[in-house]
């Protein structure tokens, strides 16, 4: 609200006003004053906040790092005495024109700029009475200078004299301009900070008062980082891309790919998680507020344009913690017990602290995913945004028989760690090695691995087979999938005319079907008739 006050005239040549006769509302920001022979216009400056009126001390409250500026175009002011409100503060007020001692500014100038220093506190300014030269009219206005006094990037300098036909002259250096300096001829462009100094010369060749402004530029950055790596105190414009991962009330939490950032203030827009926060608005870097950076003060935030899908980072209790780039960003922890204000996962626990008000009640002996905010407020805690039942994780197992009558199956991993259990968790991605062996008599017939329904090719490594009918060793190896796995490994007796080979053999007689014998085996079924060492005989049917 911009507050105009009426002036309230007292004898010729002194003017003043009482800034709690304005009849304004307690809170209402103050713009500037517009008197009969003199005007004062506040500023924030490189402060954070807009001078205001509060009735307690029944003052106008201008800030650090703010100021005012009392001018006039037609009177030569001679005398400026100031009265403070009550409780008023103590920081050091410093003038650009004249001096300034009691309360009291005296010297001669058509504009006087009162700045408050420190960067913390206010002084109250209740009211304030003019003197000036009664009878010495200026005869040429004193330049009127405009232009956003902070700005990002640039701004448009223009300057004007109220005076007809007169020339105006400028600096940027802070030197009083002359006829020698720049002659204004149309409105520029700035893009530092800098002062700019201007006087008017009418045809006669008299001068006008000199009229000063002050212009501050701020940074730009594009990037949380970037905005993380500012000098504390820093007031700066925003010009990436910006997304939003939640909002109570004067909080607002907000991240991009290079990290996340808390933004305080009451002038902000109501969104929702996913928002896309139109660039180009204007905050103030605190880098240690209760032991984490905060962003404060924000303006010319605009409604968001765009909605965008933002997913939660897996973070464990233990990554909470003060460092400013793994804050105030939308995460998870999984897995977690809640109780005594704490989320806990093993031996890891962070603070619960519920600022969205979801009001929770966790249930003994069940786990919960959380989702939320992590923060730092003097300690590390998460702000829960949405609480769900954990879903008990799919185990990377495999399942196998260690022993079997025909041979046994040895699994190992590729460390040579051996699967001891017949389930036994196993990293996704690992290789894992089978190492089937047939006992005596049997052959190794068949080696499966299936996840579910789905089997696994298996990489074949196989031995020699000493005969054609089965291999006796085989090795294999596949990669562990996601899920659990099932191992499934089959033998078989030997068949075929192998079976009858020994040490201990004597004599091998073959007989066929018509019973003619032979040394030597016959195709199809023979019957065999072994003679041993010791004498004894053995008689099986084989088939070639």
């Amino acid at each position: 609200m911009m507050v105009a006050f009426c002036a309230m005239s007292a004898w010729a040549g002194e003017e003043s006003v009482n800034f709690s006769d304005q009849g304004y509302s307690n809170g209402d920001d103050v713009a500037s004053y517009v008197g009969e022979n003199f005007t004062v216009e506040f500023d924030k400056g490189t402060g954070s906040n807009v001078p205001k009126y509060y009735s307690t001390g029944t003052a106008v409250r201008v800030y650090s790092g703010g100021y005012f500026v009392v001018s006039s175009t037609t009177k030569t002011l001679t005398q400026i005495q100031l009265t403070f409100g009550s409780g008023d503060g103590t920081n050091e007020i410093t003038v650009d024109e004249g001096s300034y001692a009691n309360n009291a500014w005296t010297g001669s100038a058509s504009t006087v700029k009162f700045s408050i220093g420190g960067t913390k506190g206010h002084r109250r300014l209740a009211s304030m009475t003019v003197t000036y030269d009664d009878g010495s009219t200026v005869v040429v206005a004193t330049p009127v200078i405009s232009g956003t006094t902070t700005f990002a990037g640039s701004t448009e300098v223009s300057i004007s004299c109220e005076t007809e036909d007169a020339e105006i002259f400028y600096t940027l250096d802070g030197s009083d301009p002359t006829t020698e300096s720049t002659k204004y001829e149309a409105p520029f462009t700035i893009t530092e900070s800098l002062t700019v100094k201007a006087i008017a010369y009418d045809a006669t060749g008299a001068a006008s008062s000199v009229a000063t402004k002050s212009f501050t530029a701020i940074p730009s950055v594009a990037t949380v980082a970037e905005a993380l790596a500012l000098e504390d105190g820093t007031n700066f414009v925003f010009t990436g891309r910006l997304v939003v991962s939640a909002q109570s009330g004067s909080y607002l939490y907000a991240q991009d790919a290079t990290g996340g950032m808390l933004i305080y203030g009451n002038q902000v827009p109501s969104y929702t998680k996913g928002d896309v926060i139109p660039a180009g608005f204007q905050l103030k870097y605190t880098a240690d507020y209760k032991g984490a950076p905060e962003f404060q003060y924000p303006t010319g935030m605009q409604e968001a344009t765009d909605n965008v899908d933002i997913t939660a980072e897996a973070i464990t209790p233990a990554q909470v913690t003060v460092d400013p780039y793994n804050l105030f960003k939308y995460a998870v922890i999984k897995g977690a017990t809640i109780a005594d204000g704490n989320i806990t996962v093993g031996e890891e626990s962070v603070a619960l602290y519920d600022r969205f008000k979801l009001n929770f009640t966790a249930e003994e002996g069940k786990t919960y995913d959380v989702y939320g905010i992590s923060g730092w407020y003097s300690v590390a805690q998460f702000m829960p945004l949405e609480i769900v039942e954990a879903e008990e994780e799919a185990q990377n197992t495999i399942t196998f028989e260690a022993e079997q009558d025909g041979g046994t199956v040895a699994i190992t991993l590729a460390d040579g760690a051996a699967v001891e259990s017949d389930v036994t968790l196993v990293t996704e991605g690992e290789l894992v090695t089978i190492v089937a062996n047939a006992a005596q008599g049997y052959v190794v017939a068949g080696v499966e691995v299936k996840a579910g329904d789905e089997v696994i090719t298996l990489d074949p490594n196989t031995e020699a087979a000493p005969k054609a009918v089965g291999n006796t060793s085989e090795t294999h190896t596949f990669v562990m999938p996601a899920q659990a796995v099932t191992v499934n490994v089959t033998f078989e007796v030997k068949t075929g005319i192998s079976t009858i080979s020994a040490s201990d053999v004597k004599s091998v007689r073959y007989y066929n079907a018509a019973g003619v014998e032979s040394a030597t085996p016959f195709n199809g079924v023979n019957i065999v008739v072994k003679e041993m060492t010791d004498g004894s005989k053995t008689v099986a049917k084989v088939v070639k």
